[in-house]
Formats: C-alpha cells, sequence, structure tokens
C-alpha cells in the first residue's frame, strides 16, 4: 500500500475529510511503541497546514485510537510561511510542563521567521 493510501486510510478512521491542504499528502511511517502503547503518525505535506487542520487531526486520531494506545502526529512539512509556524506557536509552548506565567509570556513574545529558524525575543530580568 502506497504512503498516500495509508494516509487516506488513517484519515477515514479518524472521520477527517480529505481538504486541499492534505491533497498530496502522505502517511510516511507508523512508529509502534508497544510497551508505552504509543503510535506515532508521521505525515508529510507540500506545505505546513494550519494549525487548527493540524488540531483537528491530532484531536480525531486520538479519539479514533483512544482504546488501543495513546497517539502523536508528527508533521514535516516542504514549505512553510512564517504566519502559519508562528499559528503553531501556542501550541507547542501548550505542550511544554513549564509555570503557566512563563507560558503566557512566551505566547505574547514578538516571534520572526528567518532563514528557517523562529526567533523569539525574550527578556532576561
Amino acid at each position: 500500500m502506497e504512503s498516500q493510501d495509508k494516509l487516506k486510510v488513517l484519515l477515514e478512521q479518524a472521520n477527517i475529510t480529505q481538504n486541499n491542504y492534505l491533497e498530496n499528502a502522505e502517511l510516511s511511517r507508523v512508529v509502534v511503541d508497544d510497551d508505552a502503547r504509543i503510535w506515532q503518525f508521521h505525515l508529510k505535506t507540500d506545505r505546513i497546514i494550519p494549525s487548527a487542520l493540524y488540531q483537528l487531526m491530532s484531536t480525531s486520531i486520538k479519539e479514533a485510537f483512544k482504546d488501543i494506545a495513546k497517539t502523536e502526529l508528527i508533521m514535516a512539512a516542504g514549505e512553510y510561511d512564517e504566519q502559519l509556524v508562528t499559528d503553531y506557536f501556542p501550541l507547542a509552548v501548550n505542550s511544554l510542563t513549564i509555570n503557566d506565567n512563563i507560558k503566557h509570556q512566551l505566547e505574547r513574545t514578538y516571534k520572526s521567521l528567518k532563514d528557517g529558524v523562529l526567533y523569539i525575543a525574550v527578556k532576561n530580568a
């Protein structure tokens, strides 16, 4: 089965409708950790997908596999733009196990993307 066909099956299992952002996407691999009961789904896309779609996919896949294993959705995009990358920042910050005040400060900082690197302006007081 080809990578794009595997992705279609995964999307069907999670009740996710195919859309333009996933047109050329593929499920490049699935990593299964039987001991920890974690399945990692690695997706490749031509361009970064909006963070809202990522959240929908992640939540739907977790729900679809909740009785089998914990799931993680890992994305790799060929192209991305600054706005879409910075839209992911709150997701990344909320996944950290740090103080809520620090999370709030990080979310409000100035961010810029240059040469594939996300720069975050912080104060060291």
